[in-house]
């Protein structure tokens, strides 16, 4: 009966231990996860006169800053922010914008661009 018992106390901890270490496992891959894509927000101010995904896919249309700054006009954006993490290309700050947009699928530069969470500053 006790080696019973002891078998199963032995099993027991075996799936307990088991358990606890899938649980840090999985809760350490998350937070590396997270960590790794976070970085600095930049910033583009925004000079097209269209709000279109062509407009919004021109460089020219793009200026990077470090200080961005409200703007008049009415309800577009006018400055965008973006993690810096996303841009991995080469170049300039305009450069590597131009890549992350060309990176993306039709249309998705315009939804990228007018989202709420991606706009510093708008027209107002």
């Amino acid at each position: 009966m006790k080696t019973q018992k002891k078998a199963w106390l032995s099993a027991l901890a075996s799936i307990v231990l088991m358990a606890v270490i899938g649980l840090f496992a999985f809760t350490s891959e998350k937070g590396n996860h997270k960590i790794n894509q976070k970085g600095t927000t930049v910033y583009f101010e925004y000079s097209g006169t269209t709000y279109t995904e062509i407009a919004y896919r021109n460089p020219a249309n793009w200026t990077y800053t470090t200080s961005p700054s409200d703007c008049p006009g009415e309800g577009h954006i006018c400055v965008l922010q973006i993690d810096d993490s996303n841009l991995t290309g080469s170049g300039t700050m305009v450069d590597k914008l131009d890549q992350y947009f060309q990176s993306l699928s039709t249309n998705d530069v315009k939804a990228f661009v007018e989202t709420p969470a991606n706009i510093a500053y708008e027209k107002l």
